[in-house]
C-alpha cells in the first residue's frame, strides 16, 4: 500500500507557486477582457470637459424649452442676482502697506497687497431662501434655534 502512494506522488509534476499565481492572474485578465463589457476604454480619463454654457444651451433648445411643462425652474429670475461693492474695515488709519513704489515689488507681494486693499465684491442672490440648499436653515429658523 505504501508504495502506491509512492508511485502516484512520483507521478505529480512540481510546479513553483509564482508560475501558479502568474496563471491565475493572467487567466483573470482573458476572461475579464473576453466579457462583453458596457464600458469602452479608448476613454481618456485624464480629458478635461469644458462645462456646458447655460445661456447657450437655452438659446439653442428655445423651441424645445417653450412647451417644457417645467420651463419656470429653468428660467432665473431677473432681479435674482445682486453684485455690491463694499469697502474694506480696516483698523488703522490707512492701509498698511510697503513703502516702496508698488510695481517695483516682486509679483506675489503686489498680489497680496491688492488682496488686502481692495474692497469685497459680493453677489447676493434674492430668492436663495427658496433653494433647497437653505431649507435646513429656515427650518431652524422656524423652530427658534
Amino acid at each position: 500500500m505504501a508504495s502506491a502512494q509512492r508511485a502516484f506522488a512520483s507521478k505529480l509534476t512540481k510546479h513553483n507557486s509564482s508560475d501558479i499565481r502568474k496563471n491565475v492572474a493572467n487567466y483573470q485578465l482573458l476572461s475579464k477582457s473576453d466579457s462583453s463589457s458596457v464600458c469602452s476604454s479608448s476613454i481618456s480619463l485624464c480629458e478635461l470637459v469644458e462645462p456646458i454654457d447655460y445661456e447657450e444651451f437655452l438659446t439653442q433648445h428655445s423651441g424645445l424649452l417653450v412647451r417644457d411643462p417645467l420651463r419656470s425652474i429653468l428660467d432665473f429670475p431677473a432681479n435674482d442676482v445682486q453684485m455690491r461693492v463694499v469697502p474694506r474695515k480696516i483698523r488703522t488709519i490707512t492701509h498698511v502697506v510697503p513703502s516702496e513704489e508698488l510695481g517695483e515689488l516682486p509679483l506675489h507681494v503686489q498680489h497680496c497687497v491688492d488682496c488686502f486693499t481692495r474692497p469685497w465684491k459680493v453677489v447676493e442672490f434674492s430668492q436663495r431662501s427658496y433653494s433647497s440648499s437653505c431649507s435646513g436653515a429656515r427650518e431652524r429658523a422656524d423652530k427658534g434655534a
